[in-house]
This record gives structure tokens, sequence and C-alpha cells, in this order.
């Protein structure tokens, strides 16, 4: 998931990151807030696990997201994640 962060995180384009995905939330997204799946609360609010924090992995994770977002915004950088200029290589269809 690092990886995947560090490709996906590093283009330029708005993101955005399911609930608790920075976490490694390895629960389904039809989860409802009672704990329960179901097709009815895929949009639903997913139950917090404040037992993920002291999980290493878990937290290296969110640490590396988080060190992602603040490189895009970082003076020095923030152009590279913002600009537009890579769609001239794309192939013309």
């Amino acid at each position: 998931m690092e990886m995947a962060t560090s490709f996906l995180m590093s283009m330029p384009s708005p993101k955005m990151i399911w609930q608790f995905g920075e976490l490694g939330y390895d629960y389904s997204i039809n989860t409802c807030e009672n704990g329960s799946v179901s097709e009815n609360c895929r949009l639903a609010r997913k139950p917090v696990h404040w037992d993920y924090k002291p999980v290493f992995q878990r937290n290296r994770l969110y640490e590396m997201n988080a060190a992602m977002l603040r490189l895009r915004q970082h003076p020095a950088y923030k152009a590279a994640f913002t600009s537009t200029g890579w769609i001239k290589i794309l192939p013309r269809w």
C-alpha cells in the first residue's frame, strides 16, 4: 500500500482516499456503523478502529500518507503536483 500511495499521490491531480484508507482499513465497503455488513450501508459511516493506532504497520502507512500530502503542499514542489504540463506528452487518439 505504501508503494501504491507513493505512485498515486505523486501524480498531479486531485485525490480521494476512501474512509480510513490511510490506515489500511480492512473491512468491507458495505460495513454498517454497527459492524454488520449490508448492501444498504455502502456509504454509511464506518466504525472507527482506534486499535489500529498502536499497530506499527498501520501507523507507518498513516505517516507515509501524511508525508506525501505534506510534500504535495510544500512550496518548492507544489507546482509539480498541480501542473497540467504532463498532459501534453500523452498520445492523441
